[in-house]
Formats: structure tokens, sequence, C-alpha cells
């Protein structure tokens, strides 16, 4: 996935990419348009849920697993700013003046991939 456009997609795009995906599903000559589940994980789980409702002749059923249970601007904050502030200050600042150095954000591998992509969630390149 390439992280610049998905950096900024919104969740009109999100939606509409799910019911494109919904529509061809609908499509293979093995499937029953009318029995379909969907599933949503965490951010999709906001979204599953409006997919199903649009096309309630086509889905039956919806599974939704690791629900968000905060706003999503204050799950992407904490990910995306406090967890890695507070991993940065409790694992690489040891003189605790408040004060880490680009050189030991820049050996760090969790660190640097977060500066070099956005996102915390990399595993030897792949987010995960």
């Amino acid at each position: 996935m390439n992280s610049n456009v998905w950096g900024n997609s919104t969740a009109n795009d999100l939606i509409q990419d799910s019911k494109k995906a919904l529509n061809v599903l609908v499509q293979q000559p093995e499937i029953d348009p009318k029995r379909i589940s969907l599933i949503g994980h965490s951010e999709a789980t906001l979204y599953a849920p409006r997919v199903a409702i649009n096309n309630s002749t086509k889905v039956k059923n919806i599974i939704l697993m690791g629900t968000l249970a905060q706003n999503p601007a204050v799950a992407e904050y904490n990910l995306d700013v406090f967890l890695p502030s507070e991993y940065a200050k409790k694992v690489l600042e040891k003189n605790h003046t408040g004060l880490i150095s680009i050189q030991q954000i820049s050996k760090d591998p969790m660190l640097r991939d977060l500066l070099v992509s956005g996102s915390v969630l990399r595993t030897n390149n792949t987010k995960i």
C-alpha cells in the first residue's frame, strides 16, 4: 500500500473502496450474493456497518473485531504521537533531561520508521 495515498484517504474513500470490493465479490460465480458477511477490524468497525446498511440486500452479517472504544482522532493521536513520545522518554531518554538527540532516534528502529514513514506499526518495512 502506498503510504502517501493511504495517509491522505478519508472515511468516505474507505467506504467507497469497501463498496467496490463488495460489488466485485458479488459478481464471483461461487459467491451467494445474498449470504455475504463483512468483517471490520479496528478502524474498519466504523465503516463496515455503513457499508452493510447501504447494501442490505447483499450483506447478511457483519462481524466487528477490535472495535474502537474512543474517538478515532484520539486513537490516531495516541498511536502517532503519545505512544511514540512515551516510548522515547522511557526507553531512550537516559539522562532525564527531556532531550533526545537525532542520533539516538536514528539508531532506534521504531522511532526511525516513525519519522520516515509516519507509522509506528512497521516490521521489516511492512505495515502490520
